[in-house]
């Protein structure tokens, strides 16, 4: 009876429901009966909950403004750099040439037609002068022949004007034609004497240089004169 009992109220709690039953009591008489009521609390049909605390979730929005820039181009208003090659624009700074041409320096000569001379004989003077890359300039000058007297050879060119260039130019082409050039004199000594003859500098130049500029291949040179002797 007993396990009769404890198979039933297992199957009681599993269905959760209202045991009645009717056990027949030991010792009483012949159809005397016992009620036994029990009563079993039903098992709660609420699922556990999965967590034993609340989930609090924040939304955080962010209120921050996000700014706009504007980008706003502004037309320069400073001048250009001017176009400095071969310039007459003093903003380009001093003259000079870019490269720096290299320069062939002038040689002179000079030859006379009798030494020993005579009294009353005329002495032909020849000055040759050879520039490899400029053209001599006409002898201009005065030439001091030793014995007090003087020959005016030419008016001598001006001072030339202010150089008008600015900032980096081309070398002037070399001169090719023109480099040679010979002067000829004559003087006749009335007395017997040593004379030294003083002949005025020479110059070159190159004909396509900026006006009143340095010339790169412009040399100047002073013929010596052998002493001549006259007796």
């Amino acid at each position: 009876m007993a396990l009769v009992i404890a198979v039933v109220l297992a199957g009681a709690v599993a269905q959760g429901i209202r045991l009645r039953r009717t056990v027949d009591a030991v010792g009483l008489g012949p159809k005397a009966s016992t009620t036994t009521s029990l009563t079993i609390p039903l098992a709660s049909t609420v699922p556990p909950s999965t967590a034993s605390s609340t989930s609090t979730s924040t939304t955080v929005v962010d209120t921050s403004t996000t700014t706009s820039t504007t980008s706003t181009t502004v037309a320069s208003t400073t001048a250009p750099a001017p176009a400095c090659r071969n310039s007459t624009d003093p903003a380009c700074g001093d003259f000079r040439y870019a490269p720096n041409p290299a320069n062939k320096v002038m040689s002179a000569n000079v030859t006379v037609s009798a030494d020993p001379a005579v009294v009353g004989q005329q002495i032909t003077f020849r000055m040759t002068f050879t520039d490899l890359d400029a053209q001599p300039d006409p002898l201009c000058g005065p030439i001091n022949w030793g014995d007090g007297t003087v020959l005016d050879a030419g008016a001598c060119p001006g001072a030339p004007p202010p150089c008008g260039a600015h900032g980096p130019w081309d070398p002037p082409p070399v001169v090719t034609t023109g480099t040679t050039q010979t002067f000829t004199f004559q003087h006749t000594y009335s007395a017997p004497g040593n004379y030294r003859v003083l002949l005025p500098p020479e110059r070159s130049h190159a004909p396509k240089v900026p006006e009143g500029c340095k010339d790169p291949y412009a040399n100047v040179v002073t013929a010596a004169v052998p002493v001549i002797n006259v007796n």
